[in-house]
């Protein structure tokens, strides 16, 4: 599978907390896993929160407190990230709140809250090629290249809402008929996205083929709720095998329109981690190789020229400087 995303719950035992002051969210609604980390302590020193990954870079994702002072470290280095809260107000859920891109590898990442509140929701990690990923969750975003569109889709990426979706976008459906299909390896497949209390909107899911499961979208709120499992499923058959999600829009409309936002596989011991790779063979790869000689030659050549002219030059003016007697 395609550079998917390690997602790491706020409750995933890759996390540790040391110190006092650390709770769990009261108010755990619209958030990625349904849980949250918050510290909101005496300022003494003594909190820190640690997170263990194998990867090239991780983010952690959570609610804004514009009062939050917190030192960073990975690897025992401090570090200091960009704001990438783009202006986001305290009390927005899904903000950004920290990253680092590292070299790849294990690493241990470290937080030091020191006055506000932190309020964690989920770490993400971009993992190496070789990167265990059985019994990991893996996120594919809305607008990852591993999931091909048919039919009436739109992009949202703006939102006045109290909380953000995964990667800060997603996928708007207004007509039947409109489907995605995903390619996977591992041993469960869930798809998330938003619900409300709007009667009608409805998709089917179908794994390799089989006979299509149908959903119904409605909540039990008249307001939008993000990160909701609309779908899972199981593999039961055939784990080492590619696997193929089908997700067909029956019933939706531009007023109330399917929205899409993620999907997690569970990974098993025969998930990969692929990287974009570019390669040429055969006729294709001799024909480039004969123009990169010919651009090497050609450079060559003017060097050697560039060279010769001012070896020539050196030695015309050291012949003009030299009375002629001394010749």
């Amino acid at each position: 599978m395609e550079e998917p995303y390690v997602f790491l719950d706020s409750t995933h035992g890759d996390i540790r907390l040391n110190g006092t002051g650390w709770a769990a969210g009261e108010s755990s609604n619209n958030t990625v896993g349904g849980s949250q980390l918050i510290w909101k302590g005496t300022g003494d020193g003594t909190a820190s929160l640690e997170v263990l990954f194998d990867g090239r870079s991780i983010a952690a994702y959570g609610t804004l407190d514009r009062e939050l002072v917190m030192e960073t470290y990975v690897d025992e280095s401090i570090y200091h990230p960009l704001d990438e809260t783009r202006g986001a107000p305290s009390g927005r859920r899904g903000v950004k709140l920290w990253g680092a891109t590292v070299i790849s590898g294990e690493h241990t990442g470290l937080l030091f809250p020191t006055a506000g509140q932190l309020a964690i929701d989920y770490f993400t990690v971009v993992p190496d090629d070789n990167a265990p990923l059985d019994g990991r969750d893996l996120i594919f975003d809305d607008v990852h290249t591993s999931l091909k569109f048919a039919g009436a889709w739109n992009p949202m990426n703006s939102f006045d809402l109290p909380e953000l979706p995964f990667g800060d976008t997603l996928m708007a459906a207004g007509q039947a008929g409109a489907n995605f299909t995903f390619k996977f390896t591992g041993s469960s497949i869930s798809v998330f996205g938003v619900t409300n209390s709007t009667r009608g909107l409805s998709a089917e899911y179908s794994v390799d083929g089989s006979a299509p499961t149908t959903a119904n979208l409605s909540g039990s709120s008249r307001e939008l709720s993000l990160h909701r499992r609309l779908f899972q499923h199981n593999i039961t058959d055939g784990p080492e095998r590619e696997h193929t999600l089908t997700v067909t829009v029956r019933e939706a409309s531009e007023s109330d329109p399917f929205l899409f936002d993620y999907v997690v596989v569970r990974g098993n011991s025969h998930s990969r981690v692929l990287t974009k790779q570019f390669k040429k063979e055969g006729d294709a790869l001799n024909k480039a190789s004969l123009k990169i000689g010919l651009i090497v030659m050609g450079i060559s050549i003017v060097v050697i020229g560039w060279i010769a002219w001012v070896y020539y030059r050196k030695k015309k003016r050291l012949r003009d400087r030299v009375p002629a007697t001394k010749r």
